[in-house]
């Protein structure tokens, strides 16, 4: 099994937690969703 060594930087960090926290609290779209507002 591969074993992945890079240290993510505070930043990334930062970023994943602020998603965690948009999909918690149903900040989403579904790729349908998505395209019905652009009309494609």
């Amino acid at each position: 099994m591969a074993k992945d060594t890079i240290e993510l930087s505070e930043e990334t960090k930062k970023r994943i937690k602020l998603a965690e926290e948009d999909v918690k609290a149903g900040r989403i779209y579904s790729l349908e969703d998505v395209k019905k507002e652009l009309g494609i």
